[in-house]
């Protein structure tokens, strides 16, 4: 079966990929990958079948080990001209078996580092549909600290990584998240000017403020149905989060001073609502 095309979510890390993705991926005839199909990559039929006995819980997943199949280097950036024949068939090869197994006709996924990788993601899927969420910058560097701290609590880079990034790790966080913001936004602007009926953009703050309102946009873009019962599939989606705001917000005025000094009006596009 043909891999028709197939619904590329981008974005940084913490900018609402996630909540997006499980709002298409709810949709009966969209198909994606949950942790079945990256454990028993071989085997997408008993990957489905282990899911349906509840071996394994069947949501969306980003997939690294999928997507990183072909992948090796330092930052996250790949061209049209990384793309090969090989991973060609194989990707498509193993998201048709994936579909086919589900019994779905379209597929989604989000995995934040394929947001730098559009002209490879172009070039194996040439009919391939690109969703962008965007969210206020603050809150992304806020909740994008927040995570690295968790995780990497020796000071390890945290977020996408394009060309560059090894001589931004060593500055504060903030300018680091900052900056990665910036380069990756203004990458996709120039991504869009390409795509373009092929690529739609949305807010996430507009997302959790009118779910369905924005979900019958996306839905109506990516050529997929709309019905009450599509509706009553969407997953419960909450207000867009504030944290950034208060007081004891982890990105702090100060900071967000720092940043404005060394990055001037750049930012202020990306800050909601416009």
């Amino acid at each position: 079966m043909p891999v028709d095309r197939p619904i590329f979510i981008v974005a940084p890390p913490r900018g609402g990929t996630s909540i997006l993705y499980e709002c298409i991926a709810s949709h009966p005839d969209v198909g994606y990958f949950n942790r079945a199909n990256r454990k028993f990559m071989r085997f997408p039929r008993f990957a489905y079948f282990v899911t349906r006995i509840g071996l394994y819980e069947d949501t969306p997943r980003e997939s690294h080990l999928i997507w990183d199949k072909f992948i090796k280097g330092d930052d996250d950036v790949r061209l049209a001209s990384d793309a090969t024949a090989e991973m060609r068939q194989w990707y498509h090869s193993f998201i048709s078996r994936v579909l086919c197994a589900r019994g779905a006709r379209r597929f989604v996924n989000k995995l934040p580092p394929n947001t730098l990788r559009l002209p490879w993601l172009n070039a194996l899927f040439p009919d391939c549909i690109f969703i962008q969420i965007m969210r206020d910058w603050r809150a992304v560097i806020n909740s994008t600290m927040i995570k690295r701290e968790k995780d990497h609590p020796d000071g390890a880079w945290f977020g996408l990584r394009p060309h560059g990034w090894r001589a931004m790790e060593p500055e504060p966080p903030e300018i680091g998240a900052a900056w990665s913001y910036l380069e990756t936004y203004r990458f996709l602007e120039e991504q869009e000017k390409l795509y373009a009926d092929r690529y739609k953009k949305i807010w996430y703050e507009d997302l959790c403020g009118d779910p369905v309102t924005v979900m019958k946009d996306v839905f109506r873009h990516c050529d997929l149905s709309w019905s009450l019962e599509v509706e009553k599939r969407l997953p419960e989606v909450r207000g867009p989060s504030q944290i950034w705001k208060k007081k004891d917000a982890r990105l702090t005025p100060p900071m967000i001073e720092k940043i404005r000094a060394r990055f001037g009006d750049a930012l202020t596009p990306y800050e909601y609502p416009q």
